[in-house]
C-alpha cells in the first residue's frame, strides 16, 4: 500500500510539474479573439501541454484502480498485507 501512495504522489508531482511549467504570462486561450489577432501566435498558450496531462490523469487513475484492486484481492488471499509475510505464505502455499 505504501508503494501505491508513493506511485500516486509521484505522478501528482509530475503532472504538476508540467501544468506548472506551461504557464505562459500575458497569454489567452488558444481561442481567436478578435482582440489579440491571429498575426502573432506567441500571445496564445499551446494547449498540448494541458492536454498530455489530462492523458497522464487518466492513465494515472486506471493504473491506481488496477493496482488497488490487486491489492484488495491479495488481502483477500492472504489475509495480510505485509511483504515479508507474504513471501512465505507464497512459497509455502
Amino acid at each position: 500500500v505504501k508503494k501505491l501512495i508513493g506511485m500516486t504522489i509521484l505522478q501528482v508531482a509530475i503532472i504538476m510539474f508540467y501544468v506548472a511549467s506551461a504557464v505562459k504570462w500575458s497569454a489567452t486561450v488558444p481561442v481567436l479573439d478578435p482582440l489579440v489577432g491571429a498575426a502573432d501566435a506567441t500571445k496564445y498558450i499551446s494547449p498540448l501541454q494541458h492536454c498530455l496531462m489530462l492523458t497522464a490523469i487518466v492513465v494515472g487513475v486506471a493504473t491506481s484502480g488496477v493496482a488497488f484492486s490487486l491489492v484488495i484481492a491479495i488481502y483477500r488471499r492472504y489475509k495480510t498485507l505485509d511483504e515479508s509475510i507474504l513471501l512465505e505464505r507464497m512459497k509455502s502455499s
